[in-house]
This record gives C-alpha cells, structure tokens and sequence, in this order.
C-alpha cells in the first residue's frame, strides 16, 4: 500500500497552493518550514491564496520565482494593535523547483536557506524596495484597504478577517 506523503497531510493540495516540490522541500527541511508564519497556525491563518512573480528581466535574479504567502495574524486582529496582514516570501530559486529559499522576520542560525526579510528587498528590490505594478510593496498591512489592489486577495483576506474578528 502506498503511504501519503506527510505533506498531503499538512498542507492538502485543495488549501495549500503549493508545488510538489516545495512541499516535499517543507517536509525535509523543518528549519526551513518553522521560519515561516504557516508554521505557527495559532497566531496565524493562511490566506489560501499566493502570488507568483518575478522581477523585471534586466534584474540580476529574473531567473528566480517569487512566491508570496498572506497571513492574518489573529492576535493583533484581536489587540486591534498592529499590522494585521503579513506576508511571507519564498524564492523557487532559478525557478527549477529544486531549491528554495526563505525570508522571515528570524534568522536560524547556520541555515543557506533562510535568510532576513530585509535581504529580500535588497536582493529582489531596486534600491532596497520590491515594486509590484509600480507600487512599493511591504509586507505588513494594517487593514484590508492597505493590501494591494487585487480583488482576490481583498476578499478572502476580507472573509478571514470577518471569521476571526472577537
């Protein structure tokens, strides 16, 4: 009998947008999993919904995929203190689906894979910033009305917020 991978337990393909690749690079590399906000789901709920990018072609890392993660984070929901949607950054290096790359708000020590989320903006940003659309784009928000304008994003953000608000 064929055993389900632990990933297609965590993270089911029906919630959980991700590639095959990087599920299986989540399951083996659990340092790298933990630096994410999808690793601490009592402060934080996933917005089942990513972005994927890349910067412009002229850009040193062109190459590489960007995928951006959305979080509500429910404590400050329930302060009323704070950026309420956050976001997560992982880099599909070269876009090959075989190395990934991760940047958080920590850094773990002795790790090649996770890396500061002010590294991202000087390494993937023009002039220490990341640019969506011509928009500067941050990765903490305070309310729905800060997000980028992407009506997706907008709504299930809006119906997270709706479910989790005390």
């Amino acid at each position: 009998m064929k055993q389900i991978p632990k990933y297609r337990k965590r993270f089911p393909p029906s919630y959980y947008p991700f590639s095959d690749s990087l599920r299986d690079f989540m399951d083996k590399n659990s340092s790298f999993y933990n630096s994410l906000k999808l690793a601490n789901s009592a402060r934080f709920e996933f917005v089942p919904l990513i972005f994927i990018s890349h910067t412009p072609h002229w850009h040193k890392n062109a190459s590489d995929e960007i995928i951006g993660l959305w979080y509500l984070d429910k404590i400050n929901l329930k302060s009323g203190r704070g950026s309420v949607f956050k976001q997560d950054f992982i880099i599909n290096v070269d876009t090959e689906n075989k190395a990934f790359k991760a940047y958080a708000v920590r850094k773990y020590v002795d790790n090649k894979t996770i890396f500061l989320i002010d590294n991202f903006f000087k390494e993937y940003g023009e002039n220490g910033a990341f640019y969506h659309d011509g928009k500067k784009w941050q990765h903490n928000y305070r309310d729905v009305s800060e997000l980028p304008d992407e009506p997706n994003l907008r709504l299930l953000a809006t119906i997270l917020k709706i479910l989790h608000h005390p």
